[in-house]
């Protein structure tokens, strides 16, 4: 069903989240509407693009071709390996929303898809990826080996 969808994506979420030292997302219903409407409509143009969140104030993460919401989130916070400086790049603008320190709401969905058998769609609140914020929200963590004495 479309809640039990959105809530594996919030457990996952929190699940890295937490890791990073970052507050909990909660599930906003007005947000998890809008992702099933952007999925909804990336499924019937058989598309994959940001062109429909343009204005909407949300922050928006896409994946294709999951099976489930967990694998969907890992591959997001995957990207984690690439970012090494805190600014956006494409390579790491999926890891950065997810840990965004200052979103707090969140909204999942998922529909078929016509080239990648399913469409997920996050949307956040407040928006994350935010430029001049990067220091502040998603802090390059430091990957520094301690060696035991």
């Amino acid at each position: 069903s479309e809640a039990l969808f959105n809530d594996a994506c919030v457990v996952r979420h929190n699940f890295y989240r937490w890791q990073e030292a970052k507050p909990g997302l909660v599930t906003d219903l007005d947000l998890v509407t809008f992702a099933q409407k952007r999925a909804n409509e990336l499924s019937e143009k058989c598309g994959f693009d940001h062109e429909g969140n343009k204005g909407s104030g949300y922050g928006e993460n896409l994946a294709a071709g999951y099976r489930t919401c967990e694998k969907v989130v890992d591959a997001w916070y995957n990207e984690k390996k690439d970012y090494t400086e805190p600014k956006f790049t494409p390579k790491v603008g999926h890891y950065t929303q997810l840990i965004w320190k200052s979103t707090k709401k969140i909204g999942c969905a998922t529909a078929p898809h016509c080239k990648f058998g399913s469409v997920t769609v996050c949307n956040y609140y407040p928006p994350g990826n935010m430029y001049g914020q990067f220091e502040e929200n998603a802090p390059v963590k430091s990957r520094k080996k301690f060696r035991e004495v």
